[in-house]
């Protein structure tokens, strides 16, 4: 059971409330896993149904998209790529997604965390030109973790690149730069809430961005200029803790590791 002790404000008076678990939550079911929370939308994963090449419509081809989006967004980061590159649509893309869905019944799950030990961690990546429109695709993983290595999702998100990425070095600073924003944000937000400072560590795969920021090296490309001396300023003013180096086989934001 999850209780709602009573507050009391100037404005209104809150009744202590008992929720029984497990509960729908805007489209989502909250069930109680031992000691954790689950979120997951696995029956509404099972309702979704394949196009066939035979009856696709734009109206239908345009739901679906949206039901695929609806759920990677919310408790499925592994189709959230998938979700984001429907431009140009493909129905290949949605029916791949929909057999994902359906085949592993998956959430988030949540934990308790020790207050004093909370880390924001954060892992980006990006994928230079892969997109169909040779556009680049970003994305970020933020997660709230503690000392005794619990973490509770906080932020997913996999996104095409508004900006022009003329190179891999360009699209991963693109990447880094929009992660630590929303790790800033989210540190900001929850600090008020255990009393504390809570700190920002940040992994990379990239090495010359973590040289970039922690050696001072220089780049070569102008446009990054701005981004990268926002970061080294973040680093030295200890807004970002540490800045670490991971590879590929163990960057959770790597879309396989999502998966």
């Amino acid at each position: 059971m999850l209780h709602w002790k009573q507050k009391k404000s100037s404005t209104f008076n809150g009744k202590a409330r008992e929720i029984a678990l497990p509960m729908k939550f805007n489209g989502c079911v909250v069930e109680e896993n031992n000691d954790s929370l689950v979120l997951h939308q696995n029956e509404y994963a099972q309702s979704l149904s394949k196009i066939s090449p035979s009856r696709f419509t734009p109206d239908e081809f345009g739901h679906l998209r949206g039901q695929v989006a609806y759920i990677s967004s919310n408790t499925r980061p592994g189709t959230a790529r998938v979700s984001a590159q429907h431009h140009p649509p493909t129905l290949g893309y949605s029916n791949a997604a929909v057999a994902h869905l359906k085949a592993h019944r998956r959430g988030i799950s949540f934990t308790r965390l020790e207050l004093s030990t909370l880390v924001i961690r954060g892992y980006s990546e990006a994928a230079f030109a892969n997109n169909e429109d040779s556009t680049s695709q970003l994305g970020m993983v933020i997660v709230l973790c503690d000392a005794h290595e619990n973490a509770n999702m906080l932020h997913y998100a996999s996104w095409k690149s508004r900006r022009i990425t003329r190179s891999i070095l360009v699209a991963e600073v693109y990447a880094f730069s929009a992660y630590f924003d929303y790790a800033f944000t989210a540190a900001h937000d929850l600090s008020g809430m255990p009393g504390q400072t809570i700190p920002i560590h940040l992994i990379t795969e990239p090495k010359s961005i973590f040289d970039t920021i922690t050696k001072l090296s220089s780049v070569s490309e102008k446009r990054l200029l701005i981004d990268i001396a926002a970061l080294r300023q973040a680093y030295t003013s200890g807004e970002i803790e540490n800045i670490g180096h991971i590879s590929s086989a163990h960057n959770v934001a790597d879309p396989p590791n999502l998966t």
